[in-house]
């Protein structure tokens, strides 16, 4: 799972999408890539960079909400959008306000139970990749997870990641935002340790950093739990490309910037070992749980 660290804004769903391809792509041999998107509403990079207009297509959240809120449709027809050797359930039709009314409901049907919510969402979130995507046989699922996400939905990713990524954005202004992602992070492995679950390996990728950035030592100065460190550098072209093209940097080159070269083999690496770590990793088997 890619998890943002802080406020929007700090790259998440951009890198998120330049995974995918850099791993999906025909010929790239990684076989079919799954991918899961739980942006909110119309603001859904992920689903965008990767072809998959906003609000347009039925993905995560009428999936989620036709389980328990009356007036969404019942059931929904969800058919991952495939591009090369992606599969992508993009985030859905349904707007953000309405979701956050959905998440009321369903909190009130649980009594106001966060950890009630949070299993329920982590059955369906195990159903929706088992009878969706697992016929596309995906050697790898990418979750992206923003910032504002619904915190028992966070939970229970969480919970089933083998890999997490905390994304941050470089510089000192969010770090404490930052490490209040990370103290999520660290209690759901503690968790997962208590039940007999296989951890997951927690990855820090700084983004923007320009020369000299100092954040990752900072965070891990910190306390933070991570088994590595990445640094995307800040780089015009990359932002040109995702912000004014509304398209995938990774497929281009540009060689008068030169951060560029250093931004495109870090995303590469990153997709490339983390790949080989989820591969490797124990299988975290499914926790069975009854529907509340």
């Amino acid at each position: 799972m890619n998890l943002a660290g802080g406020k929007g804004g700090v790259g998440t769903s951009t890198i998120t999408a330049n995974m995918a391809y850099a791993l999906g792509q025909a010929g790239a041999g990684f076989g079919n890539i799954g991918v899961l998107d739980l942006a909110y509403g119309a603001n859904s990079t992920l689903s965008k960079l990767l072809g998959v207009p906003p609000l347009r297509s039925n993905g995560f959240w009428n999936y989620i909400t036709a389980k328990y809120y009356p007036y969404q449709d019942s059931s929904p027809d969800i058919t991952p959008a495939l591009t090369q050797q992606i599969a992508l359930i993009p985030s859905g039709t349904i707007e953000a306000h309405r979701i956050d009314w959905a998440l009321s409901y369903i909190l009130s049907k649980m009594n106001n139970d966060p950890d009630k919510v949070g299993w329920a969402l982590y059955n369906d979130l195990a159903e929706l990749i088992i009878n969706k995507l697992a016929r596309y046989m995906p050697s790898l699922v990418l979750i992206d997870v923003p910032s504002t996400i619904f915190k028992p939905l966070a939970w229970a990713v969480l919970m089933m990641a083998r890999v997490v990524n905390v994304i941050v954005k470089a510089g000192s202004t969010h770090q404490d935002e930052a490490m209040e992602v990370l103290e999520l992070v660290s209690a759901v492995i503690n968790q997962r340790a208590q039940m007999g679950v296989p951890t997951p390996d927690v990855f820090l990728i700084v983004n923007q950093a320009l020369p000299g950035d100092n954040t990752a030592n900072e965070l891990k100065s910190r306390g933070a739990p991570m088994r590595g460190t990445y640094v995307l550098p800040y780089s015009p072209a990359v932002h040109y490309i995702t912000d004014y093209m509304k398209d995938l940097a990774i497929k281009y080159d540009v060689p008068q910037d030169k951060f560029f070269r250093q931004w495109r083999e870090t995303i590469l690496a990153i997709a490339r070992n983390e790949y080989e770590v989820a591969r490797q990793a124990p299988k975290v088997a499914r926790i069975p749980f009854k529907r509340p």
